[in-house]
């Protein structure tokens, strides 16, 4: 499952991110967290993130981490850890893989993020906490 989510990210330049919702909850379930207020910022998210960013989903499985934000920044590369190496695919999305792991980081539109997963209410009630944001997912999968 792993193998052919990635394959077709690579072979497309782009990833979906509905897509990645579902391979997500299917390649290991676990817990979802979601608070558009912001949940508590985990000890492995380092401290420059939390500058300006809002961490608002957090999904914890035996297999897959994944951290979701509402950042300012419209780049995936100026989330990417300086000690990794990445394959970097267009401006949005980046791989980081070792034998035992892989860190996916993407970020996208707003309007991508409300069809993944509809917590938000773009329109009315969140318009202004999402003005002028993107959405940046940072997940971290065991092979």
């Amino acid at each position: 499952m792993l193998n052919k989510f990635i394959s077709t990210v690579k072979q497309t330049k782009k990833i979906d991110a509905q897509a990645f919702w579902q391979f997500r909850e299917f390649y290991y379930p676990g817990s979802l967290v979601v608070d558009k207020k912001g949940i508590k910022p985990p000890p492995f998210i380092s401290p420059p993130l939390w500058t300006s960013p809002l961490y608002i989903t957090a999904f914890r499985s035996k297999l897959v981490t994944s951290d979701e934000f509402l950042v300012g920044y419209a780049t995936a590369s100026a989330y990417l850890e300086p000690n990794k190496r990445y394959t970097i695919i267009g401006s949005d999305f980046a791989i980081s893989e070792s034998q035992k792991s892989m860190q996916i980081i993407f970020i996208k539109p707003i309007a991508e993020m409300t069809r993944a997963n509809g917590f938000f209410d773009v329109k009315d009630k969140d318009a202004k906490l999402l003005k002028g944001k993107s959405w940046l997912v940072i997940t971290e999968i065991s092979k």
